[in-house]
């Protein structure tokens, strides 16, 4: 059985709407830990839908976005990049 951390599956990339924004960081490194309590917070907000489109272990960059979000406000998405820890190195802790 595959852990969501919390989360629920979207089995289609195709599902997320075209409107949902990409989140991106400047950071370039592997994902070692997602603050899955942040971004919940962040995604119970009313009318607002968030998908994370980054796993610890994935290798990220700016060209790969961290999550998709139907919001065009900056510190939203600040808010969703702080919930993402990054590092030079893989973690399998």
């Amino acid at each position: 059985m595959q852990s969501y951390l919390g989360g629920r599956l979207f089995p289609n990339a195709d599902d997320i709407p075209a409107g949902a924004i990409p989140v991106r960081t400047s950071i370039i490194g592997y994902v070692r830990h997602i603050d899955m309590d942040g971004l919940q917070q962040i995604a119970g907000t009313p009318g607002m839908a968030l998908y994370s489109m980054a796993v610890p272990g994935i290798f990220v960059d700016g060209r790969r976005p961290l999550a998709r979000i139907a919001s065009t406000d900056v510190r939203v998405h600040r808010a969703i990049v702080d919930c993402y820890t990054i590092a030079q190195d893989r973690s399998f802790d």
